[in-house]
């Protein structure tokens, strides 16, 4: 076996200088931008972004050494390379405000969940774009990444945005065919394996061991076995082999784990993660165009969208809403917990709303109560600050 790649240092990685925007400053985002600018491979000069209406996010940019503009407009005008980073259900939206934006000489790089490239290219008119799927360790700087390439986008533009996540972890080419069982497998990944690193850590405490030594010991158990798979290139099964001793203790706890189907669960949970969503990704597809929803329909031209609409999807909401693998950076969320609010959402359907819809009162408090159910059916985990 093959070891995989690791990340390119950033002395090489970066093929020319250029300047980076993000529509959308979320969470992710500023991963990106902070990885980018500590690692070299931009300065933080090069990076650029909209103001939000919430003070706190553009200060996490501002924080970095970014600029912070007024509108969206000018951060597309003002960059080479524009990163889509907002709300999956309302990527159209802001594509089709920006179209007349989007020249030639530009790259656009999309990160929503669950949006084809077809989709992507139609809104914006646009034929120069990658399409790529981080995960939530991209707050650590060990993201699992993936990307495809847009019909019109050079090897020039495949080596600057491999640069980019390469800054936040590692980063693969793939067709875009893969990418649902992409996201089933290192989208969604992070929730199984905080799951696991939790029962291994109930287990013991139930042995005998204080918990802050029990989940001490199984989160350094998972850090230390992942890097010897990526460290020597041995197979997992080789690994295992080579700590398991006839009679012994290693054997006997993984005798328990085949009883209960430990092996056919994770593949089972990889798969149906997949087919979910295949699901919501169609289900977004279906939904009607967000000019016809009054909770979300913009009230003016680029730079002047609806700064709600322009809040960042936050990686949370993407794991719920198309397997995308753990929560808001610093919380991870279980994955498909709040499936049902986003499917209602991607399908335009607002129960709480009714036929109340047309008043924006009564839409924004319904929203807020949406936000307030979702957050009460999360399962965190602390922040790793």
């Amino acid at each position: 076996m093959a070891a995989p790649p690791h990340p390119v240092p950033a002395a090489a990685a970066r093929p020319d200088g250029f300047r980076l925007g993000f529509i959308g400053p979320g969470n992710l985002a500023e991963s990106i931008a902070r990885g980018v600018a500590v690692s070299g491979v931009l300065p933080a000069a090069a990076i650029r972004t909209a103001a939000h209406r919430r003070p706190e996010r553009a200060e996490a940019f501002a924080s970095i050494g970014a600029h912070i503009m007024e509108t969206n407009a000018q951060v597309v005008d003002d960059s080479d390379v524009i990163v889509i980073s907002v709300k999956p259900q309302i990527v159209r939206q802001v594509l089709v405000e920006l179209k007349p934006l989007l020249s030639e000489e530009k790259l656009l790089v999309s990160i929503a969940a669950g949006i084809k490239m077809e989709d992507l290219q139609g809104w914006s008119g646009h034929r120069r774009i990658i399409r790529v799927m981080p995960n939530t360790p991209s707050a650590v700087g060990q993201a699992a990444s993936v990307m495809c390439l847009g019909e019109m986008a050079t090897e020039n533009d495949e080596s600057r945005v491999r640069s980019l996540f390469s800054a936040i972890g590692k980063v693969w080419t793939a067709e875009e065919k893969y990418f649902d069982a992409v996201t089933g497998l290192s989208g969604s990944g992070p929730a199984y394996i905080f799951l696991a690193i939790e029962a291994m850590a109930d287990g013991g405490v139930a042995a005998g061991l204080p918990r802050d030594l029990a989940l001490g010991l199984a989160s350094q158990t998972v850090l230390g076995a992942a890097t010897m798979v990526n460290q020597t290139g041995k197979h997992p099964g080789q690994l295992k082999d080579m700590v398991t001793s006839p009679a012994g203790t290693t054997i006997t706890g993984l005798q328990e784990l085949e009883k209960g189907a430990f092996r056919g669960t994770l593949i089972n949970a990889v798969v149906a993660a997949t087919k979910r969503c295949r699901e919501l990704s169609q289900n977004c597809k279906k939904r009607k165009k967000p000019a016809d929803d009054a909770d979300d329909a913009p009230p003016g031209p680029v730079g002047a969208l609806d700064a709600d609409d322009l809040e960042i999807f936050e990686v949370g909401e993407v794991a719920a809403a198309i397997g995308g693998g753990g929560g808001e950076v610093g919380e991870a969320v279980v994955p498909l917990l709040l499936v049902g609010r986003v499917e209602e959402r991607c399908a335009g359907v607002d129960r709480e709303v009714g036929a109340h819809h047309h008043h924006r009162e009564v839409a924004a408090g319904a929203r807020h109560r949406r936000r307030t159910h979702a957050v009460k059916r999360s399962i965190t985990v602390p922040a790793i600050n």
